[in-house]
């Protein structure tokens, strides 16, 4: 940024506009924003504006700006931004901004100005890239490269001081929403005998988390404590059976922030329910029945014929 200078309006181009109630229109050029045809402080290249309130948001490649009256904030990836690359920008009449960014959606305090809650885009899947949003009650929808998301709200935000929000979810569960609402899924078992479970943080700081997880089959341990490494362990289920999966996230073992319950209810396969065993019990009683009646009367016919 660097003190305005006069330009005549005639020589800029302005590539988008906005009313600001009671003061005309903002807009942007590639020379920065401006209030009507009067420089701010801001000299970057805008490519959006919007006015709500008192507050002037600018949208750049190098972040969020936002001018009240005579103060400027400025919201970039050293301040937790999802990406300094700014696509859309949304306010609803809440407590938050909604900013859409080249790598995620972020919700800005508008009182403090300040970020409230961010989403990665890689959160939802490699290579995701998200091009549009829009908000409805508590359900965010998310328009990207590779399809239609739609993510409950909580997922954003985190109102509590060092609460640590995490999922923990089967990878076989496709469903994108019911990895984050669901706490059991039914598996069917697999002669591979191994689950892979999947870890989602919520926090997009750079401080390290302390991540374990134990596994009980039935009301008994099969697992003891272990660390889990790129956000990702195996559950070995060495038959079917109720698998209970305790997730322990914290910054060390001493310090736990959150901890969660997963159930597992892998069932058996086809010829391991009780229903396919009495069936094969019954079956192999009248085979035997049926080849001693043969027996037998093979050998009375060979006693009458000798």
């Amino acid at each position: 940024m660097v003190t305005p200078v006069c330009t005549s309006s005639i020589d800029i181009k302005f590539n988008t506009i906005f009313a600001f109630p009671g003061a005309g229109y903002v807009k942007g050029s590639t020379t920065g924003l401006y209030l009507n045809d009067n420089p701010t402080r801001i000299t970057e290249r805008v490519t959006k504006v919007r006015a709500y309130n008192k507050d002037i948001l600018a949208c750049t490649d190098n972040g969020l700006y936002i001018k009240r009256e005579e103060k400027y904030f400025h919201i970039n990836e050293k301040r937790g931004l999802p990406g300094n690359q700014c696509v859309q920008i949304d306010y609803s009449g809440d407590k938050f901004y909604k900013l859409l960014t080249q790598k995620g959606l972020a919700y800005i305090d508008t009182g403090t100005c300040k970020i409230a809650g961010t989403i990665d885009a890689q959160l939802l899947g490699r290579d995701v890239i998200i091009h549009h949003f829009d908000v409805e009650k508590d359900s965010v929808w998310l328009a990207t490269n590779k399809g239609i998301f739609v993510i409950d709200e909580k997922l954003l935000l985190h109102k509590k001081k060092n609460n640590t929000t995490a999922y923990l979810y089967p990878e076989q569960l496709s469903n994108r929403i019911e990895r984050y609402t669901q706490h059991s899924s039914k598996l069917q078992y697999d002669k591979e005998n191994l689950v892979k479970m999947i870890i989602d943080v919520l926090d997009f700081s750079p401080k390290p988390y302390y991540i374990a997880y134990k596994v009980e089959k039935d009301g008994k341990i099969t697992t003891g404590l272990k660390p889990a490494t790129d956000q990702s362990f195996f559950v070995n289920t060495n038959g079917p059976g109720n698998y209970t999966i305790t997730l322990f996230v914290g910054t060390d073992e001493l310090h736990i922030d959150k901890t969660i319950t997963y159930l597992l209810n892998i069932t058996p396969l086809w010829y391991q329910t009780l229903l396919a065993r009495v069936i094969f019990i019954v079956t192999t009683i009248v085979i035997l029945w049926f080849i001693v009646r043969l027996v037998i009367r093979y050998i009375i016919n060979k006693k009458k014929n000798g």
